[in-house]
């Protein structure tokens, strides 16, 4: 066990893990093989259990187990390095055009450069998803490049259409539903990100990454039909840590 990992609780019900406030792909693999590890091998333990940057919370029935004795056993988890292996880079199809990044030439003005080197700069690398949040399938991706780190809103829009590919701060995503939001929309996803009809919701995991990739409008709108006919599942490579 990682001796910077801290363990205290949040009321009764909750035990919560936390790991040193760096956002590093350290980190994530850490917290991505214990959530992994909690989940598969103390699933009837556990009601649930959310990751996030640095933390894992833990909820759990008192009834069933006292914080004490979910925190040993999870101390004497076998965390293996071959379960911080098995992540995958998910490619996701982008059209940066009118009339979905609209908020992109704004953005390329006000960096005094243009919306296609946004774009380019964009798409160049993979994103580590380092957990979910604001809504439900909403991911938090990390890696964006500084040169496209950009404040968010001031006043919020009311609503940002499902799928719209958006930076906010330093960071990138994708909204998962049509939602009020302060990010700045520079393109559109066709996948749908959030099915609650599936097992698991979201297909994408905490610590997978995501990769975008620029398509036209015609090719856009064809992915968007495929998916509403369930016949579209983005292409997948293998990453390490």
């Amino acid at each position: 066990m990682n001796p910077k990992i801290v363990f205290r609780t949040l009321g009764p019900e909750t035990l919560l893990m936390e790991w040193p406030e760096v956002i590093s792909s350290e980190t994530l693999g850490s917290v991505t093989a214990h959530f992994r590890a909690i989940s598969n091998e103390l699933a009837e333990q556990i009601i649930t259990c959310y990751p996030a940057y640095c933390s894992i919370a833990i909820l759990f029935d008192t009834n069933q187990i006292s914080a004490a004795a979910l925190q040993e056993n999870i101390l004497e988890l076998d965390i293996k390095e071959e379960q911080k292996s098995k992540r995958l880079c998910w490619e996701l199809p982008v059209c940066y055009d009118d009339p979905y990044g609209v908020d992109l030439l704004r953005m390329a003005e006000a960096k005094k450069t243009t919306p296609e080197k946004i774009v380019l700069l964009h798409t160049q690398n993979s994103y580590p998803v380092y957990f979910f949040g604001f809504l439900p399938g909403f991911m938090y991706l990390g890696g964006l490049p500084t040169a496209l780190h950009y404040p968010r809103k001031q006043t919020p829009v009311r609503k940002i259409p499902q799928g719209s590919v958006a930076i906010g701060g330093n960071q990138t995503g994708i909204y998962p539903a049509s939602s009020p939001g302060g990010w700045h929309v520079i393109g559109n996803c066709p996948v749908s990100m959030f099915d609650p009809s599936q097992n698991p919701p979201c297909f994408i995991q905490t610590g997978d990454a995501v990769k975008f990739t620029a398509v036209e409008a015609d090719e856009y709108l064809q992915i968007k039909e495929l998916v509403a006919q369930g016949q579209y599942r983005p292409q997948t490579s293998t990453i390490d840590g």
